[in-house]
């Protein structure tokens, strides 16, 4: 195997070729590191891919470093990145460190990994667009790149795995191909590569200990490595129980590297390389902290970093972040950019992919299951779909395998087959969806849609049903409260919640009791609860009124039994007595007869005159 070593690194990052290209009025070199540690065959391969970009673009050298230039971005301005992400960083990345409120597992393989990368391509955006460059990074394709990992500790080993990638998979063998390059795993790479249109290669996986504390390789216009500690540092981070404080900076951190090894496959320097002048360096820029003699440094430069190349443009605490044509790193990136996005075409393919179904549905635990893909179009070419699952209330590792697919249709082929795994969960469960959506293609267009996929339970919680223990209840006015119970029976499992309103009949709310309108939470296992409710006491007799309590279930599944139960309030006074002559002497009730009797007799005296006085009309009528 040929071996591309460098002897020593500035500041841990590789060497990148020397080349010379014109920027408005002054000439830079886009070297990375002294020429002594520059690898001769990457060295050529940057510039090989330089001078194609410059035959196809060169407009942008006439006003690329310009500072005022637009921050729009063309159409034609954007650079196509396949990444290819080793198997193994997926895996580490299955293990969960995090959970969210849910307890669902933040860490869950290759949609956590889909995210970190584009996490690291927005924050380099970001840059781009605070250093007015006129381009953006996109993902073309992910790819998964099953290569063998270096050996521990072994720094050349890791400059090997890096040299192999940049010429195998994007093709650049200069005037041979070498022969660790005729592998199956390289060859499937360059064909996506191609395909798919990629300007340039990102390469993503978890650090291992190289001897150098190597985090990041870059490329002069070839591409950039990416070793990330998360699965390392952040468990150990956890696992100590670090403030808060230190595991949200260690967040926030990431895509710096990214955003540093693209800034030497686009010509921006280290610091401390200045090169008689014309090397585009980083500048420190601002104190660490109040009172510090420590500067704040860009992201050419290594130790707390702001996310955007050296600029003179740029201020922290009112202090220049670059020195234009000394400590300046931007124009070389505001140069470059545009000319490496018009490094490669995509193969123009007409064809479509569709999930033949929308929907499908399998049993917990059930195994192994697979559903169809359908291209048409033009089936002449063969081309890769990337998919990756959602989570919804299933979620990858705990309710089924998915992972990061890719299907490739091989020239002519109509229909692929995806496969994916229902796992056996623990316990009892409801039933749970995810949904499957296509990524990327390497040429043609995918569907938007997604399908989803329904996993039934086959150990499904029994919640139950409620009841109301009694459909009556009595009390009297002055007992202060009545307790009404509700019972759980069929199953007990979870938390079920239960509505509670109470409903004026002849009995009024506010007058005769207090209104309620409440929900009641059955614990898991719980079997009764109870309602109280405030009864008011009066002074004046009303006789006996009603109300009622109504219950309903507010968990799904929750069934119920019976849900209107009727309380009747009892009067605590004596009721007003309607006889005469008790024979008690009490004075009241006298005054009360004989006030009647009185009545009686004057109604009497009315109705005798009444009768008189139409006899005597009729008499007189009749004479």
């Amino acid at each position: 195997m040929q071996n591309f070593k460098l002897k020593a690194l500035a500041a841990g990052i590789l060497a990148v070729a020397s080349v010379t290209a014109i920027a408005q009025t002054h000439e830079h070199s886009a070297s990375c590191g002294y020429d002594i540690l520059s690898n001769p065959l990457i060295k050529n391969i940057g510039k090989s891919r330089f001078d194609a970009a410059m035959l196809k673009k060169a407009a942008p050298l006439t006003d690329g470093a310009v500072r005022t230039a637009s921050a729009l971005v063309s159409s034609e301005n954007f650079v196509d990145v396949i990444v290819y992400v080793h198997p193994t960083y997926i895996d580490d990345l299955s293990e969960p460190f995090r959970f969210d409120q849910s307890n669902k597992p933040i860490e869950n393989g290759a949609q956590f990994m889909h995210n970190r990368v584009l996490e690291q391509f927005d924050k380099l955006n970001a840059a781009l667009a605070t250093n007015k460059v006129n381009a953006l990074y996109r993902v073309a394709y992910i790819h998964l790149l099953d290569v063998e990992l270096p050996e521990v500790g072994n720094t050349a080993a890791l400059y090997d795995e890096f040299g192999e990638i940049a010429q195998c998979t994007t093709g650049d063998w200069l005037d041979f191909v070498p022969e660790f390059c005729n592998t199956p795993a390289y060859q499937a790479a360059y064909a996506l590569y191609s395909q798919s249109g990629a300007d340039t290669f990102h390469y993503l996986r978890s650090v291992r200990d190289s001897g150098s504390n190597i985090v990041g390789l870059g490329g002069f216009f070839s591409g950039s490595a990416n070793y990330d500690d998360y699965a390392v540092s952040f468990k150990s981070m956890v696992t100590n129980g670090d403030d808060q404080w230190n595991i949200d900076k260690y967040l926030a951190q990431y895509g710096s590297i990214t955003i540093h090894e693209v800034g030497h496959v686009l010509g921006a320097n280290h610091p401390n390389e200045d090169f008689d002048g014309k090397g585009h360096q980083a500048h420190f820029c601002g104190e660490l902290s109040a009172g510090s003699n420590f500067k704040k440094q860009t992201v050419m430069a290594s130790g707390d970093t702001h996310l955007f190349f050296s600029d003179p443009a740029v201020e922290i605490q009112g202090e220049a972040c670059g020195i234009a044509g000394v400590a300046d790193n931007s124009d070389a990136v505001r140069t470059n950019a545009p000319l490496l996005a018009s490094v490669a075409d995509k193969v123009t393919i007409s064809s479509s992919f569709e999930f033949t179904q929308n929907t499908m549905v399998v049993d917990s635990g059930s195994g192994q299951h697979s559903f169809r893909i359908q291209r048409t179009g033009d089936l002449t070419q063969p081309i890769s779909v990337a998919l990756m699952a959602v989570d919804n209330t299933a979620w990858e590792l705990r309710d089924f395998n998915f992972g990061w697919q890719e299907v490739t249709f091989a020239a002519g082929e109509t229909y692929a087959d995806v496969k994916f795994t229902a796992l056996e969960r623990d316990g009892k469960h409801t039933d749970t969806q995810f949904a499957v959506k296509m990524m990327y293609a390497s040429a043609g267009d995918i569907s938007t849609e997604q399908m989803q996929v329904n996993i039934q339970s086959t150990n499904p919680p029994m919640i139950g049903s409620v009841s109301l223990a009694q459909s009556t209840y009595a009390v009297v006015e002055n007992a202060g409260t009545v307790t009404l119970t509700i019972n759980r029976s069929n199953g007990v499992d979870g938390d079920a919640v239960v509505s509670v309103k109470t409903r004026n009949n002849t009995a009024i709310a506010g007058t005769d009791y207090a209104s309620v309108d409440t929900k009641l939470t059955l614990s898991d296992g719980q079997e009764s609860a109870t309602v109280t409710v405030n009864i008011i006491n009066n002074s004046t007799y009303q006789g006996s009124r009603t109300f009622a309590v109504d219950i309903a279930p507010a968990t799904e599944g929750l069934t119920s039994g019976t849900t209107t139960a009727t309380v009747t309030i009892t009067d605590d006074e004596v009721p007003p007595s309607t006889g005469g002559g008790s024979g008690s002497g009490d004075v009241d009730t006298g005054e009360s007869s004989g006030g009647s009797f009185s009545f009686f007799i004057t109604l009497l005296g009315l109705l005798v005159l009444t009768r008189r006085n139409f006899t005597n009309q009729f008499h007189n009528e009749r004479h």
